[in-house]
Formats: structure tokens, sequence, C-alpha cells
């Protein structure tokens, strides 16, 4: 319980981050007795500031996370999620989408690197065909999001600091204390950072971006 009181002050002391020449608020839910929210403290607020940008617009989200933080627009938001049941969720493999050059928008956030890893018949090239599927379902002119954490799946490490899905932007974040701080960050740094050492959960974060 100690932690927690410290999880406020550093609320109230390190609102902002920068990522990509935004400042953005970290995400902060108080009513939570874990004070650590790992990679998602950073991770939410650009995807949420990506979708503002992008409202009333066709979005397909692999992975059912966004709808733990805001609302959502049923007839205009399509989340699918293989395994997680929920509300609004269709549940399917995003290598069976037949939904080919469909949506205006793709997001998926801390998804991709289990995707063929963490199932329990594990594939390798998945990963990389998941993401493929993912940027074919964009209509022309649409833009994809993926947020991943890096030093875990070694196939995603592979992808991004070879950049095979041909990303339009990509930026890196790091953590670098304790309080669940993070920073902007260069490729090779965060490619040398691994998942789970020093500190719980990811230490280093791509946000990829991707225009069709």
């Amino acid at each position: 319980m100690l932690y927690y009181p410290v999880m406020i002050n550093h609320a109230v002391l390190h609102r902002n981050y920068t990522l990509g020449q935004k400042e953005l608020r970290y995400l902060v839910m108080p009513q939570s007795f874990y004070p650590n929210l790992g990679e998602r403290a950073v991770e939410i607020p650009y995807a949420l500031e990506f979708l503002r940008a992008n409202q009333k617009k066709k979005v397909l989200e692999v992975g059912n996370v966004m709808q733990g933080y805001t609302q959502i627009d049923v007839k205009n938001h399509k989340v699918i999620d293989k395994y997680e049941k929920g509300k609004n969720v269709t549940n399917t493999d995003i290598i069976g989408l037949k939904d080919v050059k469909k949506y205006d928008v793709v997001l998926s956030i801390s998804t991709m690197e289990h995707v063929g890893y963490d199932e329990p018949k594990k594939e390798r090239g998945k990963t990389t065909s998941a993401m493929i599927k993912m940027a074919k379902a964009l209509k022309p002119g649409g833009i994809m999001l993926i947020t991943v954490p890096l030093g875990y799946n070694p196939e995603i490490d592979d992808v991004v600091k070879k950049n095979k899905i041909k990303f339009y932007e990509m930026h890196f974040m790091k953590r670098v204390s304790a309080l669940n701080s993070w920073a902007e960050t260069t490729l090779e740094d965060a490619l040398g950072r691994q998942y789970g050492v020093r500190w719980p959960a990811a230490c280093a974060v791509a946000f990829l971006i991707y225009r069709a």
C-alpha cells in the first residue's frame, strides 16, 4: 500500500510526456491500487489522441483494449480479438479477416506481440503476416497505428529494426524510473531494452504508423 500515494504524487508532479512533438498527459487510474500501469500509461493517451484525430471514420481495432478506456462508436468501430470475450467484440483471428480495403483506420494496442508467439501453437511469421493483413484492411489513404513492447517477441523486434511493413512514422519510448516515467528515445536504444528487466512489463515501446 505504500506505493499508492507515491503513484498519486507522481501523477501530480509529472503529468505530461512528449512523443513525436506531441505533449500528452500520462494515463493515471487512481481507483486502482496497483500503481504501475506499465506501458499503458503512455500508449493509451497517444491512442486516444489518434482516435480523436480520426473521428467518425470507420475503425478496425485488433485486440480489445480501447473500450476499457473510452466509449466507442459501435457503428463505426469494429473490435476483433481471437480469445477475449466481451461486449461488441468479434472473436476471430486477424489472419482470417476478409475485410480488404474496408477501413479508414486500423488500431492495435500491445496485441501484435502475442500473435503467433503466445498462442497455444507458436507460428513463426504469423506476427508479420498479421500486420500485413491489417495494412491490407485499409482503404486508400487510410492510416494504421500499432503499439508494441520491444524486447519481448523477437519477430516484432526484427520487423521494427528492418521496417518490414514500410511504416510511415516510428516513435520509441523507454521507461526511465520506478515511478513509471517515460522518455522518447532512439530505435537503437529501444531495441537494446528487454521486457521485464529492471521493471515489470515493457521497458521500451514502439509506436508504428502506416499509411495506405
